[in-house]
């Protein structure tokens, strides 16, 4: 049931957005200038990509010249790799690694990207820590 909100919420969040800008038509056909954002997802099967899909073809269908389009990657990563490379001008990716990223920890250690700005929060991102009863964890502090 969250999904299916969550869903919904975004589409009509991207829809909104894509609405948004000088509703006064003009007579004349005036060209526009073709303008492309490149959003760096996940792998095809997975949630970020299915999400960047449908941002992007609610924003080409309702902002004259604009040309989204949606590039697989290995993952958040990757996908801030390319941002911070140029190569996108958007990306979705986890929170923890943006917090990575931006503080140069974990797989950006020694490679900070102090220029990520968060635009927004997709939907909350769960964890489960599953361990085996032998090995008598009780809180995630116990884990070494």
């Amino acid at each position: 049931m969250r999904k299916k909100n969550f869903f919904l919420i975004f589409c009509l969040l991207a829809a909104f957005l894509a609405g948004c800008g000088n509703t006064q038509r003009k007579s004349a056909v005036v060209p526009v200038k073709q303008q492309f954002i490149n959003i760096a997802a996940d792998g095809a099967a997975g949630s970020h990509f299915q999400l960047s899909g449908v941002l992007a073809e609610i924003l080409n269908k309702g902002i004259p010249g604009l040309n989204v389009s949606v590039e697989t990657t290995d993952g958040s990563a990757a996908g801030i790799a390319l941002l911070a490379d140029g190569k996108a001008e958007l990306a979705v990716a986890q929170n923890d690694v943006a917090y990575y990223a931006v503080n140069g920890t974990a797989m950006f250690q020694g490679k900070k990207i102090g220029s990520l700005r968060g635009i927004c929060a997709l939907y909350p991102a769960t964890l489960h820590i599953v361990a085996l009863e032998r090995l008598g964890l009780k809180k995630v502090g116990d884990i070494r």
